[in-house]
């Protein structure tokens, strides 16, 4: 299996860093948002049936995750009928235009906080516009389903954004599904944390930091996040279609933080401890784990194995 994969992640290896368009830019009330697209998000289209959001990491390179998952399409030959977008997060330090909506460095649009551009938008408001724009049935009348996935800080954003979001309930005849690829951590449901080494032993652990504040648990939390309580949020999202797509070798260098550390060793570690936590306390979910062998922590090797492109580009 380890050798097929890696066959086949080769094959796509040659050709992957091909011309990327030009980036393109989308007005949000007084501001701008940068993202890459290989359809124009405004011109009717029969043809499309899916739209693939796939946001980028900390190193912000949203034209190397557009590569990945547009050249997936192509192989599958459905690119003629997808839409790959890949938002392109600014902060404080990048290069941008006078009106481009900008974060604080490091964690802030990973968890949906507010941009610091004067506007107060949300990084999870700008995928609510994104979303709503390609659910417009007068641009695109039959597409019928949207996947957001992020790897790695977009992973971050995505299972947050799951959470959080109320826009899904709001859709008419689109179907949202999200794919949450190795995130260092995850946003607990409730106060237990795993015993490390355990398979499905949890406990309220015993340490000193605020291990259960927002975004490692659901106490203190944003605004965005702070528009339903936590019971609601929580009967929203287990509802929601979720895969968690985990690296198998993906057990290197992750967060250590004291609030980290009480959800696992590394990010194979947290995920598996993650879904085994949703189980154990929310029986009901309907939310699916998968894993992808011989892969570690690189988003090429996630979307492009048979694996990852499979619940990509299957419903």
């Amino acid at each position: 299996m380890k050798i097929l994969t890696l066959l086949f992640i080769f094959t796509l290896s040659l050709s992957a860093f091909s011309q990327v368009p030009d980036i393109s830019t989308l007005k949000i009330g007084k501001r701008s948002f940068s993202y890459f697209i290989n359809k124009a998000i405004d011109q009717k289209d029969k043809a499309i049936t899916r739209a693939i959001i796939t946001v980028h990491g900390s190193v912000k390179n949203g034209d190397t995750y557009y590569k990945s998952v547009s050249r997936m399409a192509k192989k599958l030959n459905l690119k003629d009928s997808t839409i790959v977008l890949s938002p392109m997060f600014k902060e404080s330090q990048d290069q941008r235009s006078s009106k481009e909506i900008y974060y604080r460095p490091w964690q802030d649009w990973w968890i949906g906080n507010d941009s610091i551009d004067g506007s107060r938008l949300s990084s999870f408001d700008v995928i609510d516009v994104l979303v709503k724009k390609l659910a417009d049935k007068n641009t695109f009348p039959n597409l019928k389903t949207i996947v957001l996935t992020g790897h790695s800080a977009g992973g971050h954003l995505t299972q947050r954004y799951a959470l959080g979001s109320r826009l899904e309930d709001k859709l008419v005849g689109v179907k949202l599904k999200y794919v949450v690829a190795n995130p260092g951590t995850y946003a607990f449901l409730n106060k237990m944390r795993p015993v490390i080494g355990s398979f499905d032993q949890f406990q309220v652990p015993s340490v000193r930091c605020a291990y259960n504040d927002y975004k490692f648990g659901l106490k203190n939390r944003n605004r965005y996040m702070s528009k339903d309580t936590t019971k609601k949020m929580i009967s929203r999202y287990l509802k929601r279609d979720v895969t968690y797509l985990l690296g198998e070798e993906d057990t290197g260098d992750v967060e250590q933080t004291c609030m980290a550390q009480v959800q696992g060793r590394n990010r194979f570690e947290r995920g598996n401890y993650f879904k085994r936590h949703l189980d154990k306390y929310y029986p009901t979910n309907s939310h699916k784990l998968v894993t992808v062998p011989s892969v570690g922590h690189t988003q090429y090797g996630m979307y492009t194995s048979e694996v990852g492109s499979e619940v990509l580009f299957q419903d």
